[in-house]
């Protein structure tokens, strides 16, 4: 199939795209009473993802049975492939310049001065109970895998609970990271100029802004190392006992990352199922499979201890709670970046499409395995980004896609022309550049900290030090402290109150380690996820001595009768955040609606609860 002819398909898959996710979900609108704000605009969440995945397999069986289509020629492209390997010194070099500049953009001693950064707040809390004493799944809510909060207990445990500790272990997360990123490429593009672009275009997409480990680039990048080392060698065992011990430690971190790339492997192994010569490769997928599954299991059991049966209990009700309400759930709509990526896709499902039917008559080679398990994943995961939608979501399905055109390994069956994957590279790097926008507003925010922490420190500014708190939380470690926390720590320890519980509700969740106080509840987040496992409401009635911390405003709304909290306000969008919601993310324009929501899931779960049972002390 002749270039032209290939990108006009392209387009037209594309075009599929634009009216499945962006005309489709809003002819089914869900109950416009779900607590999510897809459904308060008639966003049909369940029927997008299900008009994606339809209209893909449409287009790769109509396209598959389309004559002679062929996206190009079976040699691999110029990768670099012939290119002089490169020498071990300038390697290593390359690899230290990468882990020291992103370790100095995470510098811990100068964000230390200015944290916390929005949702790390979120694992900071959760690190902050573990410090108290209390065990995840099991005395508080945890959304995520035992592998992404123990071993920073460890690391706390070891260092010390403080922002300095924190910080120090994102920074050596994410350095490390990029160092094994570099490395990867070292190995699949050793031309210095295709390598320097494939970093700068998946930088942006794995540069966390302080969101929090579960956005840390690991969680995206595993399942996507996995699938290479599977595609590379699918039947030759100690790849796939490394694939399997990946994977496993994957569905331990984050179990919904771990299985679509479970699944995306499969993918590599149904499609070779195809060809003669089974046996093998059932034997390697199931092995595959069966042992990912039994390391993540004893990753967790050793992890999780007795706590093994609220690990289940509770990741199942997270999941089904997540699913049934469509909790954090935003409505799509096109941006610059979810155009760019899902063109992205469109070459790949036209690849694929076009040597569905050489599967049968021809052996799949690397390139193949890789292409196929990369578009395997994109869909798979985007169930995924599906549950919210914004560029922190969106980002990473497209990325296992991005590096298959990239580094354009030797193909037989589902085979692109070096101008196609010039195509892909281009949109990839178009992507990316919408992402950075899409970033920008928190990014600046981020490089403010470490900016502003590193000057109060050259600067001789003092950190605040220690406070007449019940312990000792990381207000004490900031040049400025909110004068607010401090006198409230200070209050929350006079004698008359330093032994009585204490709980947060709605936007102070996360106010625990900013105190100094050990909270109790096991829900704890804007949004209410686990409220049915273990009811505030049922932790103050068996311990009615506890104090509740809220907003003025939220105290406002429960005791006074302003119902300000109710309506929706439009954010005032400064320019770079008003390029940021065109170019790459729904969250800028959709989050005020979302603000309302969490408002009245914490009033019906415990606000209601307070009215009639609490005053002001």
């Amino acid at each position: 199939m002749e270039n032209h002819r290939v990108l006009f398909a392209a387009a037209l898959v594309l075009a599929g795209y634009v009216v499945a996710l962006g005309v489709a979900p809003y002819w089914l609108p869900p109950d416009a009473g779900a607590p999510n704000v897809a459904a308060k605009l008639g966003y049909n969440i369940s029927l997008a993802y299900f008009s994606m995945i339809a209209w893909t397999v449409f287009a790769v069986v109509v396209i598959s049975l389309w004559g002679g289509v062929n996206a190009g020629s079976g040699a691999a492209p110029s990768n670099g492939a012939k290119s002089p390997a490169i020498s071990q010194l300038y390697a290593r070099i390359e690899v230290a310049i990468i882990f020291i500049g992103i370790f100095a953009a995470y510098f811990p001693f100068f964000l230390a001065r200015r944290g916390d950064f929005i949702e790390d707040k979120y694992f900071l809390n959760a690190l902050w109970r573990m410090q108290c004493g209390d065990v995840p799944y099991k005395d508080f809510e945890f959304l995520y895998g035992p592998l992404m909060i123990y071993p920073a207990h460890v690391w706390t445990s070891i260092f010390g609970f403080s922002l300095k500790s924190y910080y120090a272990l994102y920074a050596l997360l994410q350095a490390g990271l990029f160092a094994v990123l570099a490395l990867v490429l070292q190995r699949y593009l050793p031309q210095r100029r295709i390598r320097y672009v494939a970093f700068l275009v998946l930088l942006p997409l794995l540069f966390d802004t302080l969101l929090g480990i579960n956005y840390l680039g690991w969680r995206r990048m595993l399942p996507v190392f996995v699938i290479l080392l599977v595609a590379a060698h699918p039947l030759n065992i100690r790849a796939v006992a490394a694939a399997a011990t990946i994977l496993g430690i994957e569905i331990a971190y984050s179990l919904e990352f771990g299985l679509a790339g479970l699944a995306a492997c499969g993918a590599i192994y149904a499609a070779m199922l195809l060809r003669p010569n089974r046996a093998p490769v059932f034997a390697y997928g199931a092995a595959l499979a069966a042992s990912s599954l039994i390391i993540a299991f004893l990753l967790v059991a050793v992890s999780t201890g007795a706590a093994l049966p609220d690990y289940f209990v509770a990741t199942r009700h997270v999941l089904a709670e997540a699913s049934a309400k469509g909790l954090g759930a935003f409505a799509f709509y096109w941006t610059a970046h979810s155009l760019a990526a899902f063109a992205v896709v469109s070459l790949g499902v036209v690849a694929v499409a076009g040597g569905a039917r050489k599967l049968t008559r021809v052996d799949l080679v690397e390139g193949d395995r890789l292409m196929l398990a990369a578009l395997a994943y994109a869909l798979i995961s985007m169930k995924i980004a599906f549950q919210r939608i914004d560029i922190w979501h969106m980002a990473s399905p497209f990325i296992a896609l991005t590096l298959a055109f990239f580094f354009a390994r030797p193909q037989s069956v589902f085979t692109f022309s070096p101008m196609l994957r010039k195509w892909g590279i281009g949109l990839s790097a178009a992507a990316s550049l919408a992402a950075v926008i899409g970033f920008a507003p928190l990014g600046l925010w981020m490089a403010s900290g470490v900016v502003g922490g590193g000057l109060d420190i050259v600067t001789g500014k003092p950190a605040l030090g220690a406070i007449a708190s019940r312990h000792q939380g990381v207000e004490t470690e900031l040049t400025y402290p909110d004068r607010r926390m401090v006198v409230l720590a200070e209050y929350l320890n006079e004698p008359a109150r330093r032994a009585r519980p204490v709980m947060f509700y709605k936007d102070r969740w996360w106010a625990g380690h900013h105190l100094g106080v050990c909270p109790v509840g096991y829900t704890f987040y804007d949004l209410m996820y686990s409220d049915d496992l273990a009811p505030l409401q049922q932790t103050l009635a068996q311990a009615p001595a506890t104090l509740v911390v809220m907003e003025v405003s939220a105290y406002k709304f429960l005791f006074e009768g302003d119902d300000d909290e109710l309506k929706v306000k439009p954010r005032k969008l400064r320019l770079l955040e008003r390029l940021a919601s065109v170019a790459a993310s729904v969250h800028y324009q959709q989050s005020p609606i979302e603000n309302v929501i969490e408002t009245r899931m914490w009033e019906e779960n415990l606000g209601n609860y307070l009215r009639s049972h609490y005053e002001l002390d």
